[in-house]
């Protein structure tokens, strides 16, 4: 355990690490001299007692848009996955308000299809989480309505700092066609709320088994900032819809695709908040997130090529997928 004024370094350093990242972002938006256009798309399931998140993200965006004078320009569809609470009509407020005074197209709301809601109320049910039908959903919504140039997974928390985009513009303007924002680059700054759980390790290193091109661009497939050329979105929403891969594990396997169909596919570090509770992310605890884990991999195995690996996979119960990851060796990369 760390003594007081070990803590009060470490959070310097951070403070420190996070204002680089923020100053070098601004300094991106400021020095962008061409135009560009990104939709934000977030998952919402039953957020109506922290609306002030999305209050956060809106204003950031706008800090975005304002440090580029108008270069670059966003808006956000928010996917509700079939709240139960009031969330829907609390956005469609919001909505009202934020057109009334910047432009009905800042924000769209959609939802996902019945057959999704009913997929997900039955996974619900058997004690799984669901997040990967409301961004299927959501590029096959933004590639069907919504023009942009480049399309921003994010989650409803706000883990990651929207002023982001100016650190991903370099690889924007560079002709990137998917970034994924990482927490384990070296320039990356975390802030961590809580126990850190144990595992993510080994779960990284059976991924990247699973999927060695993937691996050899990135340790880190699930941080809140994935970035895609939106000219890619009805390619991965029809995989998506053809394999059923509605689960955490659509992601990992969508970025898979992107590497195995070719696409060029970068890494970079993030700022990012690793919130106590996570709106999808079910498993807060060791035990839960373990069982998380076993499920993606089962999720992700049917996409692999690895055949004695996806064998193992397919062939262990849940029990014997918690053990089996719990012992993995980890990855080279990661030791």
């Amino acid at each position: 355990m760390l003594e007081l004024n070990e803590m009060e370094i470490a959070s310097e350093e951070l403070r420190l690490a996070v204002d680089r990242r923020k100053n070098t972002a601004f300094e991106n938006l400021k020095s962008q001299d061409s135009s560009v256009s990104i939709t934000v798309v977030v998952p919402v399931y039953n957020e109506a007692t922290r609306m002030d998140r999305l209050g956060t993200k809106l204003q950031q965006l706008r800090d975005v848009e304002k440090a580029s004078r108008g270069n670059v320009i966003c808006n956000i569809v928010l996917v509700d996955e079939g709240s139960t609470d009031n969330t829907v009509e609390i956005l469609h407020n919001i909505k009202k308000e934020v057109g009334d005074e910047h432009g009905e197209d800042k924000i769209t709301i959609t939802e996902i299809p019945d057959e999704l809601k009913e997929y997900k109320t039955r996974h619900i049910k058997e004690k799984k989480v669901q997040m990967g039908g409301a961004l299927s959903h959501g590029f096959r919504f933004i590639a069907e309505n919504i023009e942009a140039d480049f399309v921003i997974y994010t989650d409803f928390d706000d883990s990651v700092p929207m002023w982001e985009i100016g650190n991903a513009l370099p690889h924007i303007n560079g002709g990137v066609d998917v970034l994924i924002g990482s927490r384990r680059e070296k320039d990356s700054a975390i802030e961590r709320h809580g126990e850190v759980l144990g595992n993510g390790a080994r779960f990284i290193s059976v991924w990247k088994d699973l999927f060695p091109e993937l691996g050899k661009v990135t340790n880190d497939t699930n941080g809140a900032f994935l970035v895609w050329k939106r000219e890619l979105l009805g390619e991965i929403a029809d995989w998506a819809d053809q394999t059923k891969t509605y689960s955490p594990a659509f992601k990992t396997g969508a970025l898979a695709q992107a590497v195995k169909s070719g696409k060029q596919v970068r890494s970079m570090g993030i700022a990012f908040i690793d919130v106590a509770e996570g709106s999808h992310f079910a498993g807060n605890d060791a035990d839960g997130r373990l069982k998380v884990y076993a499920r993606i991999l089962k999720g992700l195995a049917i996409h692999s090529d690895n055949r004695e690996l996806v064998e193992k996979i397919k062939a262990s119960n849940e029990d014997e997928m918690l053990d089996f990851i719990a012992i993995y060796p980890l990855h080279h990369s990661l030791i």
